[in-house]
């Protein structure tokens, strides 16, 4: 039994059936054959085909765009979660920058969504008011994580120079947090175990920063990099000798 699709498409729009008839491959010979002779039949203007016809492209162009789009991102994604599972090998710059950025935007979203309940239920008790000064500016700090990721996204070489920064300052405070820890562990219970990984983990990245391959990702100049390297120095030395200032005053 032969089906009729001259009867089925009788009553589609002119640009359902060209929808047809620019796509062969994805049609039965006999229902493009039946689109094409509908076409004809009623005898449609050339200059409403071709705009028609130039929409119908131009919406399958972005349809594949979109799918090529969601390719990558299936591909970019398979790629990440291969390198967390067997970290051994090649190291990729763009991965493992992708892997930071997605842990450090899920631990932003959740920060940011605990303390937005605490600023709510804090204006519901006290009002505007009563805020410390001191918590304004502790929520200032979340402006600094979009922009992070932002210019870590965008391969910009200040996102480098931030995490440098940052992971430095990391290492210096946990070592600084170890000796208080140890000073005053009559006092106060600490759990060395996240105090070592932590150290660790920063220590690690900050190492990992420093490589050719990462610089190089961000485009960072040998002049940058000496004068973060000096920077880093400089934070460190300051908060160390800060400390002592701070231990001498007591």
């Amino acid at each position: 039994m032969t089906f009729d699709f001259a009867l089925q498409f009788k009553d589609y729009s002119t640009t359902e059936l060209l929808q047809i008839t620019l796509h062969p491959d994805t049609y039965d010979p006999q229902a493009v054959d039946a689109a094409a002779r509908i076409l004809a039949a009623r005898q449609v203007p050339e200059a409403e085909i071709a705009e028609a016809s130039a929409a119908i492209l131009e919406d399958a162009d972005k349809a594949h765009a979109r799918r090529n789009k969601i390719d990558g991102y299936k591909t970019k994604a398979k790629e990440t979660l291969e390198h967390v599972l067997e970290p051994g090998g090649e190291v990729k710059p763009a991965i493992w920058i992708r892997i930071f950025v997605a842990v450090v935007g899920l631990q932003y979203v959740w920060k940011l969504f605990e303390n937005t309940v605490a600023f709510v239920r804090m204006v519901q008790y006290e009002g505007l008011g009563g805020l410390p000064g001191g918590y304004v500016l502790y929520l200032l700090q979340f402006a600094y994580t979009p922009c992070l990721i932002y210019l870590l996204i965008k391969r910009n070489r200040w996102g480098w120079i931030l995490l440098v920064l940052g992971c430095t300052l990391a290492v210096v405070n946990g070592l600084i947090g170890w000796y208080y820890s140890y000073k005053l562990q009559s006092f106060f219970k600490t759990d060395y175990i996240w105090l070592v990984f932590s150290l660790a983990l920063n220590a690690a990245f900050l190492y990992f920063l420093l490589k050719e391959k990462i610089m190089h990702y961000f485009h960072v100049k040998p002049i940058v990099k000496q004068r973060t390297v000096a920077a880093m120095w400089l934070i460190a030395a300051g908060t160390f000798f800060f400390n002592v200032y701070l231990e001498l005053r007591h």
